[in-house]
């Protein structure tokens, strides 16, 4: 089955908090559908604990850690 990816970039930040939830929930809704694969990038890391399973964080530019919803 072929994968296909959606790559936001701070999709949310300058939304309330309800309409953030709208967009994350159909991020998800999607996500889950279609099968793919989402690049959320964001600073707001309760919104990126909700969306991902796997989290990388960047510093300058480089991956400085990356871990799993769970241990966020």
């Amino acid at each position: 089955m072929n994968r296909s990816e959606i790559v936001t970039d701070d999709s949310v930040s300058a939304l309330d908090v309800s309409e953030q939830a709208q967009v994350i929930n159909l991020l998800i809704d999607l996500q889950d559908e279609f099968n793919l694969a989402l690049l959320f990038i964001s600073h707001d890391l309760a919104a990126v604990e909700h969306v991902s399973h796997r989290i990388a964080v960047m510093y300058v530019a480089k991956f400085v850690e990356i871990t799993d919803r769970q241990t966020l």
